[in-house]
Parts: structure tokens; C-alpha cells; sequence
């Protein structure tokens, strides 16, 4: 009798395991829809207001193809914001949003100095660019933040930084075309600290991300305005093998930066960085998990600012260009 109860029992305990592994199987599936569900909610709010932005600007050729950049027609003026925004949200995904900033501040100098030194780019002209020249722009798009918070102005001190290293005026790559990473994140902390800014960012997958984020700098030809999309299933596969993300987080990035992108080649100045405080407010009150908030914020900073900047530089080299003609 008792060896019956026995069997029944294990019989209750095996039938109640599987009840709740099944539970636990539907709770998950359910959890994992009402994610995906949320960000393609939050994705149509980011085109809602696309629309309402490039409806504003009738002083260019609006790109009618919302969901992705025409690199054809912009790519290879953006590629600077591209190197540095898609490093910086994936480095973040893989690390985490400190670490994501470095990174991407670090891709953004890395792939400006790489493609000056393939095209023979002596850039004389950058290097005559220093602080007499006045502040770049920068820009902090959070609405809770008075700029005191690094967190919430990683976009203001991604333009610091790149101003600091635009009159420091060192070289990061090496005669072998590699990028000095340690070099260059150490001269990142530097001009940090000299703001009154000490971060300690441990990063995961260290010697990855640096692997996949060379890569990534020298397959963005400024020459050929589609090597973004010709790369994208190595980019892709590389980030899943080596930073160890799902292929889904990678997706999202990518076309979360290219509604940003698709904007930053249309908008003025000032009407980007009202778009990207606009952005920075449907991250915050979206249902999007919070690895998402960040990694969309990291991009949606560094992308506005980045492109801010790399344009800013442009018309002082053609401002200073022009001058030496004028004078010659």
C-alpha cells in the first residue's frame, strides 16, 4: 500500500513539474511577445515623428524611404556618426552604457583619422584647427538633466572629447593601419578628468569589442556609400559570435539608428537636436525594457551630437581652405 502512495506521489510531483515548466515555457513566449510588441510600438512612434520633422523641411529632398537610410544619396557624408553611434549602442548591449560611450567616442576619432590616412589625407587643414577657433557644439538632449549628470550628456561630452582630441592633435593609427585603442581610450579619461569627470568602466568582451569595432571603422568606405548595407550580414554575424548578442538586439540598433540617420542628413542643426530631445523622450516613457532605454539612448546621444560636430569641422576646414585662397 505505501509503495502505491509512493508511486502516485512521484506520479503528483512528476505532473506538477511539468505543469509549471510548461507555465514557465508560456509566461516566457508571453513575456517575449509583449517585448517585441513594445518595440515595434515604440519603432512606429519613432516614424510618427519622423514624419512631423521632415514635414518641416521643404528646403531638401526628403528621403521617402523612412524605415531605412539611403546611403546612396547620404551615406557617405554620415559614415563618422554611423561608426560611432552603432559602436557605442552595440558596445553597450554587450558592456554597459559608460562602457557603450567610450567605445563609441572612440570609433567616432578612430574612423575620421583611418579614412584620412587611406586617402592620403594629410589633413593639415584639422590640425590647424584649435581652440582659438572657438567651441565646437554640444548638446545634452535629456530633458531631466542640467548637464551635471554624465549620464544623461554623454552626447555633450562625446562632442568635449572630440574637440580635445581635434587640438591635442595625436595620431591612434598605426603605421599597419591598426587602431591604438588603449592609447586612445586612455586620452579619452584624460580630457575626462580634466573636466572633473573620473569613470571607472570595466567592459566586457574588452578585446571583442575592440576587434569588432576596428572592423567596423574600416569597412565604412566613404567611397562606396553602400558598404554599410553590403557588410551588414558580417557585421551582424561578428556581433553575435564574438559579442555574444542576439541577432534580434542587433537588428533593432540598426534600425533604430537608421531612422536617427535618416533624419540627421535633412534636418539644420537646430532642428536636430530638438528632434533628438523628442527621441530621448519616447526612450524614457517607452515600455521598452530598460538594456533597451539604454542602448537606444547611448545611440540617439552620440549620433545627433556626432553628426553635429563632424559637420561643424567641415565648414571650418572649408572656411580656413577658403581664407588661404583668398590670401593666396
Amino acid at each position: 500500500m505505501k509503495r502505491i502512495f509512493y508511486i502516485m506521489g512521484l506520479a503528483l510531483m512528476a505532473f506538477t513539474v511539468s505543469s509549471c515548466s510548461q507555465e514557465d515555457e508560456m509566461a516566457s513566449k508571453s513575456s517575449t511577445e509583449e517585448q517585441k510588441e513594445n518595440v515595434m510600438s515604440f519603432m512606429s512612434s519613432i516614424d510618427s515623428l519622423q514624419n512631423v520633422y521632415l514635414s518641416r523641411a521643404p528646403y531638401k529632398v526628403v528621403n521617402t524611404d523612412r524605415k531605412k537610410v539611403n546611403w546612396k544619396k547620404w551615406g557617405g557624408k554620415f559614415f563618422s556618426a554611423t561608426a560611432d553611434a552603432c559602436a557605442g549602442a552595440l558596445a553597450t548591449a554587450a558592456s554597459t552604457p559608460v562602457g557603450g560611450f567610450l567605445v563609441g567616442t572612440a570609433a567616432s576619432w578612430a574612423y575620421d583619422e583611418f579614412w584620412d590616412r587611406i586617402s592620403n589625407k594629410v589633413a593639415k587643414t584639422k590640425r590647424k584647427i584649435n581652440s582659438s577657433h572657438g567651441d565646437f557644439p554640444k548638446f545634452v538632449l535629456s530633458e531631466v538633466s542640467d548637464g551635471s549628470s554624465f549620464m544623461d550628456s554623454i552626447g555633450y561630452y562625446h562632442n568635449l572629447i572630440l574637440e580635445n582630441l581635434l587640438i591635442k592633435g595625436d595620431n591612434y593609427i598605426g603605421l599597419n593601419g591598426d587602431i591604438n585603442f588603449d592609447k586612445l581610450l586612455n586620452d579619452i579619461h584624460t580630457v575626462l578628468a580634466s573636466h572633473g569627470i573620473q569613470i571607472e568602466a570595466p567592459i566586457s568582451f574588452k578585446e571583442e569589442i575592440y576587434s569588432f569595432t576596428e572592423s567596423f571603422v574600416k569597412s565604412l568606405n566613404p567611397q562606396d556609400e553602400d558598404s554599410f548595407n553590403k557588410n551588414y550580414p558580417s557585421f551582424r554575424k561578428k556581433a553575435i559570435e564574438e559579442l555574444k548578442l542576439a541577432g534580434e538586439t542587433f537588428d533593432n540598433i540598426r534600425l533604430m539608428h537608421d531612422k536617427i540617420i535618416g533624419v540627421a542628413s535633412i534636418l539644420k542643426h537646430e532642428e536636430l537636436v530638438e528632434f533628438g530631445k523628442d527621441v530621448q523622450k519616447l526612450i524614457q516613457s517607452s515600455q521598452l525594457q530598460e538594456e533597451q532605454k539604454q542602448e537606444f539612448t547611448v545611440l540617439n546621444e552620440i549620433a545627433v551630437n556626432s553628426q553635429i560636430f563632424w559637420e561643424s569641422l567641415e565648414d571650418r576646414k572649408k572656411c580656413i581652405n577658403s581664407n588661404n585662397s583668398n590670401k593666396t
